[in-house]
């Protein structure tokens, strides 16, 4: 077996091992917190979108219908700019 793949010693740390719990139960506490949160943010949510589907829709028809019209009223352009001097160029 190589020397670089033997188990390295390390030191128990307890300042670390508390530290890991504590995010830990910080997390869990989080978690119980929106959890319990959860069908009064999905029915904010729910609203927020329902709104934002009702004035976005009606916008969304709006520049489709302007851009019909306005692609009719305006001018043609020429389709070539400068005529072509050769094959490549």
């Amino acid at each position: 077996m190589p020397p670089w793949a033997r188990p390295q010693q390390h030191q128990r740390d307890p300042v670390r091992f508390a530290f890991i719990i504590l995010v830990l139960l910080g997390v869990g506490v989080l978690m119980a917190i929106f959890g319990s949160m959860g069908p009064v943010l999905g029915f904010i949510a729910a609203l927020i979108l329902v709104l934002l589907f009702i004035i976005l829709v009606p916008l969304l028809i709006l520049f489709v219908i302007f851009g019909v019209i306005f692609r009719m009223v305006r001018p043609r352009r020429a389709r070539y700019w400068y005529r072509r001097r050769g094959p490549w160029w």
